[in-house]
């Protein structure tokens, strides 16, 4: 029978903390301003009945790990990809304007955005995170539509710079049920233009 060998990568350590089982690991964290570090991260594993149990179930979770930290820049953080990388990105390719409103969108909803590394964000956060704002803010349907268009943005440029190699989180998250924006009277040409006359008729009475 062929063995199947032990993954590659760190295995981390297990100890215990009041009864539970903690794993801790080594893994590169990209800093807001491009540095790395070296952090040493730890989570919580359970109870179990030995110490063996504990060795099988953080090979499980050592997998995941392994697999994510090959790339230290996966584990910079949303608020900070997004104020360092992706806005000085847009700001050389976007007009100003375009760029502005999108500024403005991440400003006015910061206090909704999941305070998590980009590999950890997943399709749930993205739901998450529309349903908050919409449960806080009441918002159109239209304005969900826009930030779930701007995350989905930021998560691609990710993946096109190579930051992240898993798929685009935000794609599949659902919109809440929210009401469509009011429309608004648009005034014809007859209307303008009347309008107009109106306010040259004063000004000439002003100024004689």
């Amino acid at each position: 029978m062929r063995r199947i060998g032990r993954p590659k990568g760190q295995r981390g350590w297990i100890y215990k903390k009041g009864g539970i089982y903690m794993l801790r690991w080594r893994e590169q964290k990209a800093q807001p301003d491009g540095s790395v570090r070296i952090a040493q991260p730890s989570k919580s594993l359970g109870y179990f009945r030995t110490k063996s149990e504990a060795r099988a179930a953080a090979e499980l979770e050592m997998r995941k790990i392994n697999a994510a930290i090959q790339n230290p820049q996966s584990c910079t953080r949303l608020a900070d990809f997004v104020e360092h990388h992706y806005f000085p990105h847009i700001e050389k390719r976007l007009r100003p304007s375009t760029v502005h409103s999108y500024k403005r969108l991440w400003n006015d909803y910061s206090e909704f955005w999941p305070d998590l590394e980009l590999r950890q964000f997943r399709t749930l956060h993205g739901d998450q995170t529309l349903e908050r704002i919409h449960e806080a803010r009441e918002v159109a349907k239209n304005t969900l539509k826009n930030i779930k268009s701007f995350l989905s943005a930021v998560f691609k440029h990710a993946r096109r710079t190579g930051v992240l190699d898993s798929p685009n989180p935000v794609v599949d998250a659902s919109l809440p049920s929210a009401r469509e924006a009011e429309d608004t009277y648009a005034y014809g040409l007859e209307e303008v233009t009347m309008m107009l006359m109106r306010l040259l008729s004063v000004r000439l009475r002003l100024w004689p």
